[in-house]
């Protein structure tokens, strides 16, 4: 009896083993960098990494400048624009419910810290976006990044706000038109396995 417990665990342990070896190999990854102290709220978020795998599952890790941590209240609204896939495909959003209202239990966007910390993972969920997106596709983390914008819409970004909210103020916008040394826009991100 204790011989077949032991083989039942054995082929259980293997068959999640051999699903995270799965799991990890269609994993795809998209890194943002932000400048430190462009923000002009109190976040200043200075990374962005969201891993994703072909069923649509994905996971968002954002980094702040230790001078200016994720604390207090603060909204957070990912939005990603990839104009290689089709047009049903080509946004990726991460953003609150209700927006009128500031609270957590409604908007899994919003966040109310009290201990000051560096990083902050948002969520893990699922998008059926995400499921088309591949290797080497371009994707901009705003208007401003230069890859355009979906159909129907004049601006968007990323950013994290803090009360109160307005357009483009009391917030650190993520790759904002920034340019690298090498002349790319820090808000485009290349997807890489």
């Amino acid at each position: 009896m204790k011989l077949k417990r032991l083989t039942l665990q054995i082929v259980t342990l293997l068959g999640i083993l051999s699903l995270m070896v799965v799991s990890t190999a269609q994993a795809r990854t998209l890194a943002f960098t932000d400048p430190i102290a462009d923000q002009t709220g109190t976040v200043d978020v200075i990374g962005m990494v969201m891993t994703f795998s072909k069923t649509g599952h994905y996971r968002i890790d954002l980094t702040a400048s230790p001078d200016h941590p994720f604390v207090g209240q603060f909204r957070v609204n990912v939005n990603l624009y990839n104009p290689e896939v089709s047009a049903k495909a080509r946004f990726f959003s991460f953003a609150c419910k209700n927006c009128a209202v500031f609270d957590p239990a409604i908007n899994h966007s919003d966040f109310n810290i009290s201990v000051p910390t560096t990083t902050l993972t948002l969520m893990k969920g699922k998008s059926k976006v995400l499921k088309t997106w591949d290797k080497g596709d371009q994707v901009a983390i705003s208007s401003f990044a230069g890859l355009g914008t979906p159909p129907g819409v004049s601006v968007f970004r990323s950013a994290v706000a803090n009360m109160p909210f307005s357009f483009l103020t009391n917030e650190d916008t993520l790759g904002y038109n920034n340019l690298t040394a090498d002349g790319v826009t820090d808000g485009v991100a290349i997807v890489s396995p």
